[in-house]
């Protein structure tokens, strides 16, 4: 988006009393700041997720199928995951176990990893667990030269400004601004997810097919992986939304020997 246009269409907003727009979220009033400095620090921000940080996103689809004649039965699946890690070979993804998950009726599960360009890659599960909804995929460095995300482990303060990124059905490269609000329960009663430790609860609105999306801070760090959201009928988008912190994210690769 050019930056002049940019300074025009949120001054628009703020003029008609849409402060509690996601991209203003923590932007200090006109009166007290330098409106032009504050313009442009969101700028950059916006500027800097999308062309940095939207390079680590990715789309998973998983398809559980059993051989018949003519046509095997397809089950299919998708959410949304984030790069963290790399080696030679591989970009390695972090998602949710009810992504990665599939149904045990089918003998046979595939897994497609779809880059923020549209590339798609087959993808291979190293690990997963229901107790913490995380899994972990790999797929080949075959083709578009992705992006990999720092972690961060640092306790979130309320307020403190978080992206959400991710792939939600009949979307794509999603990315939607909030704040952090509380460490709560994870025990939400929830279907497809029952964690037994506190989560990060936020108000960066996700959609459904987000889950297994990354959660940043301003600094484009992982904080968390989105894994659920409560949802108003009528409304676009999750009123609240909650993701596993990045220590318990730790303790799922410790166990599985990752490092």
């Amino acid at each position: 988006m050019n930056k002049k246009i940019f300074k025009i269409f949120v001054i628009f907003l703020l003029f008609f009393s849409l402060s509690g727009c996601s991209l203003l979220v923590n932007t200090p009033s006109i009166e007290t700041t330098n409106l032009e400095e504050e313009l442009d620090k969101v700028y950059s921000l916006v500027n800097d997720v999308s062309n940095i940080a939207m390079k680590a996103n990715v789309k998973i689809v998983t398809k559980s199928f059993t051989p018949s004649f003519p046509f095997p039965e397809v089950v299919s699946g998708q959410g949304s995951g984030v790069i963290f890690f790399e080696d030679s070979n591989n970009y390695f993804v972090l998602t949710n176990n009810h992504v990665v998950n599939h149904d045990q009726e089918y003998k046979n599960v595939k897994y497609q990893i779809t880059d923020y360009l549209g590339e798609v890659y087959n993808g291979t599960l190293i690990a997963s667990s229901a107790a913490y909804d995380l899994g972990l995929l790999k797929f080949n460095k075959s083709k578009n030269i992705l992006k990999v995300l720092n972690v961060n482990f640092n306790s979130l303060v309320k307020d403190d400004l978080v992206i959400a990124i991710g792939q939600p059905k009949g979307q794509d490269n999603t990315i939607t601004f909030g704040k952090f609000i509380r460490f709560t329960s994870g025990n939400l009663d929830l279907v497809t997810s029952h964690v037994d430790f506190d989560v990060i609860e936020h108000n960066a609105p996700i959609n459904r097919g987000s889950s297994g999306g990354v959660l940043i801070n301003n600094n484009l760090e992982i904080v968390g992986i989105n894994y659920a959201g409560s949802f108003k009928e009528g409304v676009e988008g999750s009123i609240t939304a909650y993701a596993i912190p990045m220590i318990k994210v730790d303790e799922f690769l410790k166990l599985n020997n990752f490092y």
